[in-house]
C-alpha cells in the first residue's frame, strides 16, 4: 500500500506556447534548402506565366496544377489558375481555384489577402463565398476571445 499523495493547488492556465520543431534533423530544412525550394517555386511560376502569355493555355493550366501539388502551402498558383479560368469564362472552375487559394491563404494566416479574395468569390458565387466564410469562422472560433 502506498502513501496517499498530497493534494496540490491547481496551476494557473497560461497562454499556449508556440510549437517547436522536433529535434529530429530529418524535419528541419536548412536555409540553402529553403532558398532552393523558393527558387523552384519562382521558376515554375515564371514558366507557367510564360506558357500562358505564349498562348499555350493547356500547358499553363497543367503547370499550375503541378505547382499546386508540389507547393501545397503556396496560394498564388491556385489564384493565378483561377484568373486563367475566369478570363476564359469558366466561372465554376475559377471559383474552385480561388477557393483553394483562399484556404491556403488562411493556412498561411494571410488574412488581408484572404479577405480580398473572398470578395472576388462572392461576386462570382455567393453560396461558395458563404461556405468559405463559415469555414473561416469555424477555424477562428477556438481562438475568438470576444465570446
Amino acid at each position: 500500500i502506498t502513501e496517499p499523495q498530497p493534494i496540490t493547488e491547481p496551476q494557473p492556465i497560461t497562454e499556449p506556447q508556440p510549437l517547436t520543431a522536433p529535434e529530429n534533423k530529418q524535419f528541419q530544412l536548412d536555409e540553402a534548402t529553403m532558398d532552393s525550394r523558393k527558387n523552384q517555386a519562382l521558376s515554375g511560376l515564371a514558366a507557367a506565366r510564360n506558357a500562358w502569355h505564349q498562348g499555350n493555355r493547356d500547358k499553363a493550366i497543367g503547370m499550375y496544377h503541378a505547382l499546386m501539388q508540389e507547393f501545397r502551402n503556396h496560394p498564388d498558383f491556385a489564384g493565378e489558375l483561377g484568373n486563367i479560368y475566369f478570363s476564359q469564362g469558366q466561372t465554376e472552375l475559377a471559383v474552385k481555384a480561388y477557393s483553394e487559394a483562399y484556404i491556403r491563404l488562411l493556412k498561411n494566416r494571410d488574412l488581408e489577402r484572404a479577405k480580398q479574395l473572398l470578395g472576388v468569390v462572392y461576386r462570382l458565387d455567393q453560396e461558395q463565398a458563404a461556405f468559405l466564410n463559415e469555414y473561416f469562422n469555424r477555424l477562428r472560433q477556438p481562438y475568438d476571445t470576444r465570446r
